[in-house]
């Protein structure tokens, strides 16, 4: 490469001694990060039907942005419960995955793992490690 184009090699190469002083094994200059997917599909309130270990329950779920983004809030009877570590990827033109996770009291003060698959004005989804026996479905919520 240096014989084939040796100015486009020095422009490149000047730069890594002053990079690797700092201690970055990586010119994070040059980086460009993904585009953000539109949450606009999942944004709102939506009412959800979860069952736990057999027992149903009806709760909502609002989800807003937060920045670069999102923040989900679990209403039940008990009160309000914040997700964390929220993403949404959007999978084709009316569907999206957001995954997240949750501490509900009842089963302890480990987070759990959610993931929803979004279809429209619906969604489906489980606790991811649960092996089933924490599923819900969701519709959007009447404005």
């Amino acid at each position: 490469k240096i014989l084939t184009d040796p100015f486009s090699d020095l422009k490149l190469y000047y730069k890594s001694p002053l990079a690797l002083l700092r201690g970055e094994l990586i010119d994070t200059t040059k980086l460009v990060l993904a585009p953000y997917d539109d949450p606009a599909p999942v944004l709102g309130a939506w009412d959800v039907t979860a069952n736990v270990r057999g027992e149903e329950s009806n709760v909502k779920l609002a989800l807003q942005p937060d920045g670069e983004r999102l923040k989900g809030v679990l209403i039940t009877s008990d009160g309000a419960i914040e997700t964390t570590d929220v993403d949404y990827k959007k999978v084709g033109d009316k569907m999206g995955r957001v995954k997240m996770k949750i501490v509900i009291p009842s089963l302890g003060e480990k987070p759990q793992d959610f993931e929803l698959i979004f279809n429209g004005d619906g969604f489906e989804g489980e606790e991811i490690h649960s092996d089933g026996e924490i599923f819900f479905e969701g519709k959007r919520a009447a404005s």
